[in-house]
Protein backbone atom coordinates (compact mmCIF):
# COMPACT_ATOMS: atom_id res chain seq x y z
CA UNK A 1 0.00 0.00 0.00
CA UNK A 2 1.47 3.38 -0.98
CA UNK A 3 1.77 6.05 1.69
CA UNK A 4 -0.33 9.19 1.09
CA UNK A 5 1.41 12.57 0.97
CA UNK A 6 -0.73 13.64 3.93
CA UNK A 7 -2.98 11.62 6.23
CA UNK A 8 -5.71 13.35 8.24
CA UNK A 9 -7.47 11.32 10.93
CA UNK A 10 -10.73 12.98 11.93
CA UNK A 11 -11.93 11.95 15.40
CA UNK A 12 -15.55 12.60 16.23
CA UNK A 13 -17.79 11.67 19.12
CA UNK A 14 -19.78 13.08 21.97
CA UNK A 15 -18.08 15.33 24.52
CA UNK A 16 -16.10 13.20 26.98
CA UNK A 17 -15.83 10.15 24.71
CA UNK A 18 -12.01 10.12 24.91
CA UNK A 19 -10.92 12.05 21.80
CA UNK A 20 -8.38 14.28 23.55
CA UNK A 21 -6.69 11.39 25.37
CA UNK A 22 -6.34 9.44 22.13
CA UNK A 23 -5.00 12.40 20.15
CA UNK A 24 -2.39 13.04 22.83
CA UNK A 25 -1.20 9.42 22.61
CA UNK A 26 -1.08 9.54 18.79
CA UNK A 27 1.02 12.68 19.02
CA UNK A 28 3.43 11.17 21.55
CA UNK A 29 3.71 7.73 19.94
CA UNK A 30 3.57 8.53 16.22
CA UNK A 31 4.22 12.24 15.83
CA UNK A 32 0.72 13.23 14.71
CA UNK A 33 0.08 16.97 14.74
CA UNK A 34 -3.04 17.48 16.84
CA UNK A 35 -5.51 20.11 15.67
CA UNK A 36 -8.31 20.61 18.17
CA UNK A 37 -11.25 22.27 16.44
CA UNK A 38 -12.45 24.05 19.58
CA UNK A 39 -8.92 25.38 20.22
CA UNK A 40 -8.68 26.56 16.60
CA UNK A 41 -11.97 28.45 16.94
CA UNK A 42 -10.92 29.78 20.35
CA UNK A 43 -7.65 31.13 18.94
CA UNK A 44 -9.52 32.96 16.17
CA UNK A 45 -11.99 34.34 18.72
CA UNK A 46 -9.12 35.59 20.91
CA UNK A 47 -7.65 37.43 17.91
CA UNK A 48 -11.05 39.15 17.60
CA UNK A 49 -11.05 40.03 21.31
CA UNK A 50 -13.73 37.48 22.14
CA UNK A 51 -13.92 34.70 24.70
CA UNK A 52 -15.83 31.48 24.00
CA UNK A 53 -17.30 30.03 27.19
CA UNK A 54 -19.93 27.53 26.08
CA UNK A 55 -20.60 25.23 23.17
CA UNK A 56 -23.23 27.74 22.03
CA UNK A 57 -20.47 30.40 21.90
CA UNK A 58 -18.33 28.09 19.74
CA UNK A 59 -21.24 27.36 17.38
CA UNK A 60 -22.02 31.06 17.05
CA UNK A 61 -18.43 32.02 16.41
CA UNK A 62 -18.05 29.25 13.82
CA UNK A 63 -21.08 30.68 11.96
CA UNK A 64 -19.57 34.17 12.17
CA UNK A 65 -16.22 32.93 10.84
CA UNK A 66 -17.98 31.30 7.88
CA UNK A 67 -20.00 34.45 7.13
CA UNK A 68 -17.08 36.88 7.45
CA UNK A 69 -14.87 34.80 5.18
CA UNK A 70 -17.66 33.73 2.82
CA UNK A 71 -16.26 30.20 3.11
CA UNK A 72 -18.30 27.37 4.69
CA UNK A 73 -15.16 25.21 4.70
CA UNK A 74 -12.74 27.65 6.32
CA UNK A 75 -11.97 25.35 9.26
CA UNK A 76 -11.43 22.34 6.98
CA UNK A 77 -9.27 24.43 4.64
CA UNK A 78 -7.03 25.52 7.54
CA UNK A 79 -6.62 21.86 8.58
CA UNK A 80 -5.78 20.74 5.03
CA UNK A 81 -3.29 23.59 4.61
CA UNK A 82 -1.21 22.47 7.60
CA UNK A 83 2.31 21.58 6.45
CA UNK A 84 2.40 18.45 8.61
CA UNK A 85 2.13 15.05 6.93
CA UNK A 86 0.24 13.26 9.69
CA UNK A 87 -2.62 15.11 11.39
CA UNK A 88 -5.20 14.09 13.96
CA UNK A 89 -8.26 16.34 14.23
CA UNK A 90 -9.71 16.31 17.73
CA UNK A 91 -13.43 17.06 17.69
CA UNK A 92 -14.64 17.09 14.09
CA UNK A 93 -18.35 17.86 14.47
CA UNK A 94 -19.33 19.48 11.15
CA UNK A 95 -20.18 17.07 8.32
CA UNK A 96 -19.43 19.63 5.58
CA UNK A 97 -15.90 20.07 6.96
CA UNK A 98 -15.33 16.32 7.23
CA UNK A 99 -16.54 15.84 3.66
CA UNK A 100 -14.34 18.69 2.38
CA UNK A 101 -11.24 17.10 3.97
CA UNK A 102 -12.12 13.69 2.51
CA UNK A 103 -12.46 15.16 -1.00
CA UNK A 104 -9.59 17.67 -0.77
CA UNK A 105 -7.30 15.70 -3.08
CA UNK A 106 -3.71 16.94 -3.54
CA UNK A 107 -2.35 13.78 -1.91
CA UNK A 108 -4.57 14.06 1.20
CA UNK A 109 -6.16 10.85 2.51
CA UNK A 110 -8.57 10.99 5.43
CA UNK A 111 -10.60 8.71 7.67
CA UNK A 112 -13.40 9.65 10.05
CA UNK A 113 -13.42 7.64 13.27
CA UNK A 114 -16.35 7.85 15.66
CA UNK A 115 -15.59 7.18 19.33
CA UNK A 116 -18.48 5.33 20.92
CA UNK A 117 -19.45 6.93 24.19
CA UNK A 118 -19.42 5.67 27.73
CA UNK A 119 -22.44 6.55 29.86
CA UNK A 120 -23.72 10.12 30.01
CA UNK A 121 -22.61 10.40 33.64
CA UNK A 122 -19.05 9.30 32.80
CA UNK A 123 -18.83 11.76 29.91
CA UNK A 124 -20.14 14.59 32.09
CA UNK A 125 -17.58 13.82 34.79
CA UNK A 126 -14.73 13.61 32.27
CA UNK A 127 -15.64 17.01 30.83
CA UNK A 128 -15.81 18.58 34.27
CA UNK A 129 -12.42 17.12 35.25
CA UNK A 130 -10.60 17.90 31.99
CA UNK A 131 -7.77 20.39 32.22
CA UNK A 132 -8.44 23.43 30.09
CA UNK A 133 -12.21 23.19 30.35
CA UNK A 134 -13.74 26.63 30.85
CA UNK A 135 -15.01 27.30 34.38
CA UNK A 136 -18.55 27.83 33.09
CA UNK A 137 -18.50 24.31 31.60
CA UNK A 138 -16.93 22.76 34.70
CA UNK A 139 -19.83 23.94 36.86
CA UNK A 140 -22.56 22.57 34.56
CA UNK A 141 -25.10 20.22 36.10
CA UNK A 142 -25.86 17.02 34.22
CA UNK A 143 -29.09 18.57 32.88
CA UNK A 144 -27.21 21.68 31.67
CA UNK A 145 -24.57 19.46 30.04
CA UNK A 146 -27.27 17.61 28.09
CA UNK A 147 -29.05 20.83 27.11
CA UNK A 148 -25.76 22.37 25.92
CA UNK A 149 -24.93 19.29 23.85
CA UNK A 150 -28.37 18.73 22.32
CA UNK A 151 -28.10 21.34 19.49
CA UNK A 152 -25.03 19.50 18.16
CA UNK A 153 -26.71 16.12 17.89
CA UNK A 154 -28.76 16.85 14.76
CA UNK A 155 -29.42 19.71 12.35
CA UNK A 156 -30.38 19.96 8.69
CA UNK A 157 -27.58 22.45 7.93
CA UNK A 158 -24.41 20.54 6.87
CA UNK A 159 -22.25 23.52 7.90
CA UNK A 160 -23.45 23.20 11.51
CA UNK A 161 -22.31 20.61 14.08
CA UNK A 162 -24.24 17.36 13.55
CA UNK A 163 -22.99 14.43 15.58
CA UNK A 164 -25.58 12.05 14.20
CA UNK A 165 -24.36 12.69 10.63
CA UNK A 166 -20.71 12.37 11.77
CA UNK A 167 -21.59 8.94 13.21
CA UNK A 168 -23.11 7.92 9.86
CA UNK A 169 -20.03 9.19 7.98
CA UNK A 170 -17.58 7.21 10.10
CA UNK A 171 -15.15 4.86 8.36
CA UNK A 172 -14.70 3.10 11.69
CA UNK A 173 -16.64 3.10 14.95
CA UNK A 174 -14.31 2.71 17.90
CA UNK A 175 -16.19 0.77 20.62
CA UNK A 176 -16.38 2.31 24.08
CA UNK A 177 -13.90 0.90 26.58
CA UNK A 178 -10.99 1.98 28.70
CA UNK A 179 -8.65 4.53 27.16
CA UNK A 180 -6.03 1.83 26.61
CA UNK A 181 -8.52 -0.57 24.97
CA UNK A 182 -9.81 2.14 22.65
CA UNK A 183 -6.31 3.25 21.75
CA UNK A 184 -5.19 -0.30 20.92
CA UNK A 185 -8.20 -0.80 18.63
CA UNK A 186 -7.52 2.50 16.88
CA UNK A 187 -3.86 1.52 16.36
CA UNK A 188 -5.03 -1.78 14.83
CA UNK A 189 -7.31 0.15 12.46
CA UNK A 190 -4.51 2.55 11.46
CA UNK A 191 -2.03 -0.32 11.00
CA UNK A 192 -4.47 -2.20 8.79
CA UNK A 193 -4.93 0.89 6.64
CA UNK A 194 -1.14 1.45 6.44
CA UNK A 195 -1.20 4.89 8.09
CA UNK A 196 1.29 4.22 10.88
CA UNK A 197 4.45 2.12 10.98
CA UNK A 198 3.96 -1.44 12.21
Amino acid sequence: MSTPEKYILQLSGMAGSGKSSITEKLSNDFGFEVITVSRLLGDFANMCGMSLNSRNDYRGFHARLIAENNDPNIVARIICDSPKKRICVDGMRVPANAHFIRKFGQGVVSDVVWLDSPSLEVRHERCRDRLGTKQEMKSQSLAEFVADELPEVFTFDPAEPNLYRMFLMADYILPAGTEDEMYEKLIDFLNNKGHIPV
